[in-house]
């Protein structure tokens, strides 16, 4: 997701050191559950009108058997796939930050002949995220430096004052993640909202690692409350498909689940681990 490098950067501003590993460890157990139970709950929540499809499996079938074995530009995109991966995961530990591993990859592809120019440049989408990802990192920037965030977080942390850690756990989750209502970016909510959280969780005496992870992790699912919560639901809305009442009931139920997950299962995993001290 094009926010989390600046939740791991915004992070890093309050003395909070996000790796990869952590981050995916972290993250491991609550998210295979959601995962598990999202379908399922969907299912009840909004019934699909076709509940049968017996030709599917033939049909992909014969689509697998007409794509042939792996063609040499498939496995070249696969193994530097893999490579990238290696080196996000360790790149920290040989001084390699993920964004050069990331353009060492592209770079890879293009001369190699996967991909030309004239494709990358037609990629809209990917242009899109690194514009407006720099106006977001820069505006986080002068939002921290100009005071702005100190001054949030002081206003806003007195609606949890004399809270006990646990409950001023969840009260700032839920308010952070039913604020995405108000925005149709989920990096714009980190880069308006993160710093400010984070700073009033580990106020309220939260552990800051514990605080960084709750707040990035819901940085992501937040997206699903409205038609509008990132980049893709409007793409998806649009194929008019789903209503917008039905979209909305199912967004709020889904984040109920979600918040119930993560605020439980997903912080208790999360102390287990260390990183609610």
């Amino acid at each position: 997701m094009a926010g989390n490098p600046l939740v791991v950067k915004l992070a890093g501003d309050q003395g909070v050191d996000i790796t990869w590993a952590s981050w995916a460890i972290g993250s491991i157990v609550p998210g295979l559950i959601c995962l598990a139970l999202m379908p399922v709950l969907l299912y009840r929540i909004s019934p699909p009108q076709l509940r049968e499809t017996p030709k599917a499996v033939e049909m992909a079938k014969e689509k697998l058997h007409e794509f042939g074995s792996f063609k040499r530009d498939e496995w070249i995109m696969a193994g530097t796939f893999m490579v990238l991966l290696v080196f996000w995961v360790t790149g920290r530990y040989l001084g390699l930050s993920a964004s050069l591993v990331a353009l060492c990859g592209v770079c890879i592809l293009l001369l190699s002949g996967v991909l030309n120019w004239d494709e990358i440049k037609g990629d809209k989408g990917a242009w899109d995220t690194m514009i407006w990802f720099g106006a977001f990192v820069t505006m986080a920037h002068y939002l921290s430096e100009f005071g702005v965030v100190s001054y949030l977080s002081s206003f806003i942390s007195v609606w949890f004052e004399g809270l006990p850690v646990w409950l001023s756990l969840v009260s700032i989750s839920v308010v952070y993640y039913f604020a995405h209502y108000f925005f149709a970016s989920t990096t714009a909510q980190i880069s308006a909202m993160y710093a400010s959280f984070l700073i009033i969780m580990i106020s309220a005496g939260i552990h800051p690692a514990g605080a960084a992870l709750i707040l990035a992790y819901l940085s992501s699912n937040c997206a699903v409350v409205t038609h509008y919560g990132n980049g893709p639901s409007p793409i998806l809305f649009g194929a008019g498909y789903v209503p917008l009442t039905t979209w909305w009931k199912a967004g709020f139920l889904m984040s109920l689940v979600y918040l119930t997950i993560w605020l439980t299962v997903g912080t208790t995993w999360m102390k287990w681990l260390g990183y609610f001290g």
